[in-house]
């Protein structure tokens, strides 16, 4: 790809789309953290919420919504996977992907 883009009325910059209106997370890497399938180790749970946090300014109540991820970034953590893990874990997946995932620049 070329170094340099001028008079683009979109662009793909470090993981956004940037336009006149704002600015929202790139499709690919979105849809990269939508495919995470249910994961079998804390480690995996810790690598999805590294992911996710990098677009936590576009999920409303980020910190809630991972509340019952969060224990799993804890060394050694024995791994359980149960009915509360799994509603967090769809629940964030679903807000990276429901409109509006959309920030506005300040007028």
């Amino acid at each position: 790809p070329p170094k340099c883009a001028f008079a683009q009325s979109e662009i793909d910059y470090l993981g956004h789309t940037i336009n006149a209106k704002g600015f929202k997370p790139l499709n690919t890497n979105i849809n990269a953290i939508v495919q995470v399938p249910n994961p079998r180790a804390a480690k995996q749970v810790h690598s999805f919420l590294q992911m996710a946090n990098f677009y936590r300014k576009f999920i409303y109540n980020f910190t809630e919504l991972t509340c019952p991820l969060l224990p799993f970034q804890k060394k050694n953590m024995k791994f359980y996977w149960g009915e509360r893990e799994q509603i967090a874990w769809h629940a964030l997946k679903t807000a990276l992907t429901t409109p509006p995932v959309f920030l506005h620049f300040p007028l």
